[in-house]
């Protein structure tokens, strides 16, 4: 072992160095969570933690040795015990633990030893195994996140996520209803409740999962508002580990009264008509008077409806962009409209208007050539009125 004014470094049998330090706060040597190929590597290590003693700022070496795979664990099972994350996001994470991180080198790498290059190395594993670009992102964020919340505790200097290129998305698609193709949507719905439900996604603005939480007391007929601060999504109970229906706060975990227009009002009111005088009671249930599960609900009602009216290529999802594209038409604010559909962050908004107002320019060809076409067609007037035209 070389001793030196700050630590020590010794050369293994292996011919690698190893370099540790007298760590006062835990009164016990602290390694160095890697050996180096060299003693001025492992001299320099030494240094860098000696100059961050100096400035107050002290590693946690041991916590560095943990691995990327140890460290996710770690951060899900700590907002799972705290209830920092919802039921169904708490399951996508531990979904992409699985497919994404699960089996793959960058599970053992410890987080003290994790590189740029071998996030970027990651990425591209995933993108060989065709995971979709969206899929790509989303487990970065999560392994950058544990990053993040690595240097704020003080295990690593910085975060090794930052700058790596990630795969682009797709083009975001910007299908929007017309106001005929849903008057055809809700005529091709053989279901009057269903066709409620449909008004109110399309011209209410709700998340699927926040339609199907309304109760009767959410609907005040006299003021022609909804208040929204429930959300009906499937997601895996903690507690149990099955998979179950779970009513939750909204999405954007805050409250929300909206207005609805007449059409969609005269439509509830007639819903909470025909239901039990019960404030708790749920607008819309299934066959059994349980709640509605949106797979179920799709093939039940969705797909055959969509399929009578002949449209193509739309989702449940579309319908709240439908009512995105018609506010935006008739001059509501961003941040208008950011209130009404539950953004927490007004740059989704600013999205949703840029698809509309895409898919709108995407129109105006069809537009042009249906207004032209009928100019030129037009029968020329009479020569009389030419004549008077003229004078």
């Amino acid at each position: 072992m070389t001793r030196r004014s700050f630590g020590a470094v010794r050369r293994l049998p292996s011919g690698r160095w190893q370099a540790r330090y007298w760590d006062v706060a835990t009164a016990t040597h602290l390694a160095a969570p890697v050996t180096f190929p060299t003693k001025t590597d492992a001299n320099a290590w030494l240094a860098e933690r000696q100059t961050e003693g100096r400035r107050g700022v002290v590693y946690d070496a041991r916590a560095a040795k943990k691995t990327v795979h140890a460290l996710v664990r770690e951060h899900l099972d700590t907002a799972a015990a705290i209830g920092d994350l919802k039921p169904k996001t708490l399951d996508g994470y531990e979904s992409l633990l699985r497919a994404c991180i699960d089996g793959d080198p960058i599970a053992t790498i410890s987080v003290a030893t994790l590189r740029a290059r071998d996030v970027r190395e990651w990425l591209t594993r995933l993108r060989q195994r065709r995971l979709s670009a969206s899929r790509v992102r989303q487990a970065y964020r999560l392994v950058s996140a544990v990053c993040r919340r690595a240097v704020r505790d003080d295990v690593i200097p910085r975060n090794p996520c930052d700058g790596v290129e990630l795969p682009r998305l797709p083009e975001a698609r910007a299908r929007f209803l017309e106001t005929d193709e849903m008057d055809r949507l809700l005529a091709a719905c053989p279901d009057e409740a269903q066709r409620a439900f449909l008004l109110t996604l399309a011209y209410g603005g709700l998340r699927w999962g926040e339609a199907a939480a309304l109760r009767v007391r959410d609907v005040d007929l006299r003021h022609g508002t909804v208040r929204v601060d429930e959300s009906l999504s499937a997601a895996t109970d903690p507690r149990t580990g099955r998979h179950t229906l779970i009513f939750q706060s909204p999405k954007s975990r805050q409250s929300r009264t909206i207005t609805v227009p007449t059409v969609v009002l005269e439509a509830l009111r007639q819903r909470v008509d025909a239901l039990p005088l019960n404030p708790d009671r749920l607008l819309w249930t299934t066959r059994t008077g349980g709640p509605l599960r949106y797979s179920s609900w799709k093939r039940w009602v969705w797909d055959g409806s969509v399929e009578r009216a002949k449209l193509d290529a739309v989702n449940p999802h579309d319908l709240r962009r439908t009512c995105a594209s018609h506010m935006f038409a008739m001059g509501f604010t961003v941040p208008e409209v950011q209130q009404h559909l539950g953004h927490a962050d007004p740059s989704v908004t600013l999205a949703v208007y840029t698809q509309v107002t895409q898919g709108r320019a995407r129109g105006a060809k069809a537009r042009w050539d249906r207004y032209l076409n009928t100019a030129v067609s037009a029968p020329s007037p009479p020569a009389s009125a030419r004549a008077r035209r003229a004078e």
